[in-house]
C-alpha cells in the first residue's frame, strides 16, 4: 500500500496533541520539534482508510525541526519495520497541489497552505 500524506499519526492512550506531534516528529525524522502555531482542525465526519470502524479527527500544526537532517538529505526514507517504509520529502508549496496527496483532509489542507498569505 502506497501512499502520500503530511508527517503525523495519532494519539497513544493519554497523550495530548503536543505530546503526540513531538512524538511521531522524534520516531519519523529521529529529531525534536518546536511546535509554533496551529493551522487547522477538520470539522466534518471522516471515516479512517484503515479501519472502517474508526473516524478521524485531524489537526495540522506549523513547526520548526530543531537539529534535523538538512535539507540536502532529502529525499530521505526511513523504515519503522520490515514491511513499513517512509519516504520523506520537501516540495516548493508553488508546484504542490491537491493530486499530490491522497486522503481528503490533506488534500483541504494544500489547499488552505495554497491560499495563505505567507509574507
Amino acid at each position: 500500500l502506497t501512499f502520500t500524506k503530511f508527517p503525523g499519526g495519532g494519539l497513544e492512550f493519554g497523550e495530548g496533541l503536543l505530546e503526540a506531534l513531538s512524538r511521531e516528529i522524534q520516531e519519523e525524522l529521529a529529531t525534536t520539534c518546536e511546535i509554533t502555531n496551529h493551522f487547522y482542525t477538520s470539522d466534518f465526519f471522516q471515516q479512517s482508510a484503515f479501519n472502517a470502524a474508526e473516524q478521524l479527527i485531524s489537526v495540522y500544526y506549523f513547526i520548526t525541526l530543531k537539529d534535523g537532517p538538512s535539507i540536502e538529505k532529502f529525499p530521505m526514507q526511513r523504515s519503522q519495520s520490515s514491511n513499513h517504509s517512509l519516504l520523506f520529502f520537501w516540495a516548493d508549496l508553488d508546484e504542490v497541489s491537491e493530486s499530490w496527496v491522497t486522503f481528503p483532509i490533506d488534500k483541504i489542507v494544500v489547499a488552505k497552505l495554497k491560499a495563505t498569505n505567507f509574507n
